[in-house]
């Protein structure tokens, strides 16, 4: 049955339909912001308990990429640490606050002997906080990721940036979607922290250890799982997707 013309819907004018002349059109190698794990381009989630110093690690990371030097030395069966593409850095804090976020980002820089106009940026509790969801902030962060020219971004952390959505709801999809836009759209390697369910992973897969709605672990294209006995100094990284 035809609708009346005044409630037909309206077209989305927006939408950028491609055809098989794009999905057959050669295209360039991935490139890794870090090798064989962060890609330009990708959503990544690390997680695991607290004090397994999860934010202490990226940092590290995020200045090993703007220095271009190896991440995690030794890492490599033959000894080398994990090479990065050298580029800008670019760290969301909405959790430790500033004075320990410049702490941190202080001790890193300093250990790699970061000059002082070293591209390592970063922005803590920022106001208005960050609401993935709110349209305004996402276009404006996807702007700043493209001004700054993040090669990799992080940000601390999902859950408190989801606003009224909680994370065990359904509605996670739609955060991660948002995440993956502003990756895909900036092509940064967006790197997200997030916590562990409590005593772990309580389900046959390791995966099962993240915590919240099933729809975050689905999104992401790599998932880092850190694990710290308490009182060690070792710190244990896997994969689990």
């Amino acid at each position: 049955m035809d609708m009346p013309p005044d409630e037909s819907p309206a077209a989305p004018v927006e939408w950028r339909i491609r055809s098989l002349h794009d999905a057959y059109r050669k295209r360039e190698p991935t490139r890794y912001v870090v090798d064989k794990y962060l890609a330009e381009g990708s959503l990544t989630i690390l997680y695991g308990p607290p004090a397994a110093m999860k934010s202490m690690m990226l940092a590290d990371l995020c200045a090993c990429v703007v220095a271009g030097r190896d991440w995690l030395p030794g890492a490599n069966k033959d000894g080398a640490g994990i090479p990065t593409e050298k580029g800008p850095a670019f760290w969301i804090d909405m959790d430790n606050g500033t004075r320990r976020t410049d702490e941190r980002i202080d001790a890193v820089a300093r250990a790699h002997d970061l000059p002082e106009d070293a591209p390592m940026h970063y922005v803590s509790m920022p106001q208005p906080p960050f609401n993935v969801a709110d349209l305004n902030i996402l276009i404006y962060l996807k702007g700043l990721i493209r001004e700054l020219g993040a090669k990799v971004t992080v940000i601390d952390n999902l859950g408190l940036i989801t606003g009224e959505i909680e994370e065990n709801s359904a509605a996670m999809a739609m955060v991660m979607g948002y995440l993956r836009q502003i990756a895909e759209d900036t092509k940064t390697a967006l790197v997200v922290i997030h916590h562990q369910r409590k005593g772990g992973a309580n389900g046959a897969r390791a995966g099962d250890a993240l915590r919240g709605h099933s729809s975050i672990e689905a999104a992401v294209d790599l998932a880092l799982h850190v694990i710290r006995e308490v009182g060690q100094d070792e710190i244990t990284i896997r994969s689990t997707k």
